[in-house]
């Protein structure tokens, strides 16, 4: 069955909205906002998300409004049907940015025969001074030295499981550079390409080793 949509997951910084917004810019694909009840930050992913109360959300919850919810960092996150359906009556691609929850909602849902599911991946190193340039330029608060140090754990963790990765994915790419990495994604999504069970498990083998060299490195 032909792939109508593609979703994109990661660690914190690998690059996912720079690919998305190159995969956007060819005007085959476009994103599907979020709900969420955080506020905008004025940073460049305000406009990845719709703004809602706590009440909107939850009235939207149970209406069923979304395909899959989440709450992160005491904030919730949900992606609508409605978003889903506007994009292919449109006559292009839903794009979308999720956690590997989300994407596991994906593959229970009624969207799952059409659903192409990336993740990528990329240097913990690398992620790690992007975060630091995005979290704590200038005078950072409080909360967002915490961020930083949340997100920085969080994908070393995420590689440390990473053995869960390749039931959820149809491709593991790596994310070092943006253009290339888009390429790949639109090729692979066009020809309906699947990476064999054995490279996948040997790219997730390769990512906890990293991560617990990195852990070790800390250790120690």
């Amino acid at each position: 069955m032909k792939k109508e949509i593609l979703i994109l997951a990661g660690p914190s910084a690998v690059g996912k909205s720079t690919v998305a917004d190159l995969l956007t810019a060819g005007g085959h694909f476009a994103l599907v906002r979020s709900a969420t009840t955080r506020e905008r930050r004025g940073d460049a992913h305000d406009g990845e998300y719709f703004y809602v109360g706590e009440e909107e959300f939850t009235r939207m919850l149970s209406a069923g409004a979304f395909v899959e919810n989440s709450e992160i960092s005491g904030y919730r996150y949900g992606t609508p049907r409605a978003e889903i359906t506007r994009i292919r009556e449109e006559g292009k691609c839903p794009l979308l940015i999720l956690d590997q929850n989300g994407v596991r909602a994906f593959r229970e849902s009624e969207y799952a025969p059409v659903t192409y599911a990336v993740y990528l991946y990329g240097d913990l190193n690398v992620m790690e001074e992007r975060l630091y340039a995005r979290e704590l330029s200038g005078a950072p608060s409080v909360e967002a030295l915490l961020r930083f140090a949340a997100r920085k754990e969080r994908n070393t963790e995420e590689y440390l499981t990473a053995d869960g990765i390749p039931p959820l994915f149809d491709l593991l790419t790596p994310c070092d550079d943006a253009a290339a990495c888009a390429e790949r994604i639109r090729t692979a999504m066009k020809d309906g390409a699947e990476q064999s069970e054995e490279e996948k498990t040997n790219i997730t083998k390769k990512l906890i080793s990293e991560a617990e060299e990195k852990k070790n490195y800390h250790i120690n």
